[in-house]
C-alpha cells in the first residue's frame, strides 16, 4: 500500500518536473519619457527564460535604449545598456504575460553641453499580449530608471532646471516581441 501511494504521488508530480523548452525572444519598442517635456526614441533587446515552474518563467533580459527627439540642443538625450534577471508569469487561460525585471548597466545623459556617463539601474514591469503563435504585442512596459550620483550642472532657466541626482526618467514603451523557436 505504501509503495502504491508513493507511485501515485510521483506520477502526480512528474509532469511538474518535466523541463519546458527555454523561451528566447527579441523585441523592439517605441519608448517615451516625460521628465518635464516629452522625449522619445526606441528600446531594443532580447530575453531568455530557461527556467520554468508551473506558470512562472525566470531568466535574463538585456536591452539597449536611446531617447532624444532633438527638439532643441537643450532637450535631454538618454541612452543606456542594461541587463538583469527577469520573472514572467504565463497564465495558460489568458493570452497575456506579465513580467518584472531588475536591470543594471551603463547609461549616458546629455543635456545641452553637459555630458555624463553613469551607472544606470531600471526597475521594469509590463504586460505582453499574444497576437499569434510567435508574435506578441508589448502592450505596456514601464521602466523606472535611476542614475545614482548624476549631476549635469544644468542651468535653471530651461525646461529641465537643476537636473541632479533626482533625475529619474520614467520610461513608457510599447512594441512587438518575436518569440524564437
Amino acid at each position: 500500500m505504501r509503495l502504491a501511494s508513493l507511485l501515485l504521488a510521483l506520477s502526480a508530480v512528474a509532469p511538474l518536473s518535466l523541463s519546458a523548452p527555454a523561451q528566447t525572444a527579441v523585441y523592439l519598442d517605441f519608448t517615451a519619457t516625460n521628465p518635464d517635456n516629452w522625449i522619445y526614441g526606441g528600446t531594443a533587446g532580447f530575453y531568455h527564460d530557461p527556467w520554468h515552474l508551473f506558470s512562472a518563467e525566470a531568466g535574463v533580459d538585456a536591452r539597449v535604449s536611446y531617447l532624444g527627439n532633438g527638439q532643441s540642443p537643450d532637450t535631454p538625450r538618454v541612452s543606456g545598456v542594461t541587463a538583469g534577471p527577469r520573472l514572467a508569469f504565463h497564465p495558460h487561460v489568458l493570452p497575456i504575460t506579465p513580467y518584472a525585471e531588475v536591470l543594471a548597466g551603463g547609461g549616458h545623459v546629455r543635456i545641452g553641453n553637459a555630458n555624463t556617463g553613469r551607472f544606470e539601474y531600471q526597475i521594469v514591469g509590463g504586460i505582453d499580449l499574444k497576437i499569434i503563435s510567435r508574435l506578441d504585442w508589448r502592450f505596456f512596459d514601464y521602466a523606472y530608471t535611476g542614475y545614482p550620483g548624476l549631476n549635469v550642472g544644468y542651468r535653471r532657466y530651461y525646461a529641465y532646471p537643476d537636473v541632479n541626482s533626482s533625475f529619474s526618467p520614467k520610461m513608457l514603451s510599447t512594441g512587438l516581441v518575436l518569440r524564437l523557436p
